[in-house]
């Protein structure tokens, strides 16, 4: 390393060192190149801590950072980073001021995250500024930094003119613990905020658990870009008025939109699903609605097997009982294996896949199919 700092590297000597033999020694789970790897289980998070108080390393990793190649500095950033020492963050904060983005910038923002460095707005500023040029990768390590850290950012950049900028921001506030603070800063520029980032504001509330939202979200239910979170929030209000007013909607509606059915389907929340299964059920649906149910594991739970089989029974949504019916796959009982017996003799090819493919999981972990045909 000594002997490299003393050279002008280009971006390929850059690149030939970190993709290199020092892959797993240099940011290891920073994870945003598709060629990077790491063998997570002999790699420690800093693996040159031990070299911290190193004459060597310190030689190196100074004249690397003071030296006028940006790709010099970007070394020495990086190496620091990964032996976890602080001593060069204003160096690091210094060089994403530039106007201009750049490999240095780029590797002194990822540095910097890798850190757990407290300066979140410079580096939120930095990636919404290059977000979609050398910014976008970094973003699933921005929400690595400390909660308190990432709060005090939303709350600064919620009102900001750049849209942007408002759209992280409330984006970071969804991925955050519920709390007063929250949103009571929400709802009180909720009406503000552009009508391209509402749908981002709705899904806050959302998941901020903010209640008494009928008045606020009613209107957009008219429309159909922000009718599914509107929705949502209603229906995962804590508010008991909120909830009961989203399935009076949903039932005083002739055919339920897909919206609706996608935001009930990708909800955290079982009941959310469970209403899901009872739309699918009762109601008519926009045409050629269809999902995959990889997309909720929540349908495989035991609690909803009943539910499950209930509407394959009853719905009129042919279309969709296959994928239900797959899901009955991960447990064999005696109720679940009659309705299989049932399907294997339906006049739609999906479904007698769909039960053929439920008796041959079953077979495969135990090597018989009981009375199934």
């Amino acid at each position: 390393m000594v002997p490299l700092s003393r050279e002008e590297l280009t971006g390929k000597d850059f690149d030939s060192v970190y993709y290199g033999p020092y892959h797993d020694q240099i940011l290891p789970y920073l994870n945003f190149s598709p060629d990077y790897s790491v063998n997570s289980a002999r790699t420690a998070l800093y693996p040159l801590s031990s070299v911290l108080n190193n004459s060597d390393y310190k030689t190196a990793v100074n004249t690397l950072v003071r030296s006028k190649s940006p790709y010099n500095r970007a070394l020495g950033f990086i190496v620091a980073a990964s032996a976890n020492d602080k001593s060069f963050l204003r160096l690091m904060s210094n060089a994403l001021k530039s106007k201009q983005p750049s490999d240095l910038g780029f590797w002194a923002a990822a540095s910097l995250l890798y850190l757990r460095s407290t300066d979140g707005l410079l580096i939120f500023d930095y990636l919404v500024a290059y977000d979609g040029d050398d910014g976008h990768n970094l973003w699933p390590n921005f929400f690595q930094l400390d909660e308190q850290v990432r709060k005090t950012v939303a709350y600064k950049r919620m009102e900001s003119p750049k849209k942007k900028a408002q759209q992280w921001a409330l984006v970071i506030l969804i991925t955050t613990k519920p709390c007063e603070e929250s949103r009571s800063k929400l709802m009180s520029i909720f009406d503000s905020i552009s009508k391209e980032n509402k749908k981002y504001a709705i899904r806050a509330m959302k998941e901020q658990r903010i209640g008494n939202l009928r008045t606020r979200l009613s209107p957009f239910l008219k429309e159909a870009e922000l009718r599914g979170d509107a929705y949502s929030a209603l229906l995962y209000s804590p508010s008991n008025n909120d909830r009961a007013f989203a399935i009076k909607y949903v039932n005083s509606l002739s055919v339920v939109p897909t919206s609706i059915l996608e935001n009930l389907l990708l909800s955290k929340a079982t009941e959310d699903v469970e209403e899901f299964l009872k739309i699918v059920k009762l109601k008519k649906l926009e045409e050629r609605y269809q999902f995959n149910e990889s997309c909720q594991p929540l349908l495989k739970a035991e609690s909803l097997a009943e539910p499950i089989m209930d509407t394959v029974r009853t719905t009129s949504n042919r279309g969709l009982i296959p994928p239900l019916v797959r899901c009955l796959a991960s447990k064999r009982d005696k109720k679940r294996e009659a309705l299989v017996s049932e399907l294997l003799q339906a006049p739609e090819p999906a479904i007698r896949e769909a039960a053929k493919y439920c008796t041959e999981t079953w077979l495969s972990k135990t090597g018989t199919t009981s009375e199934l045909p």
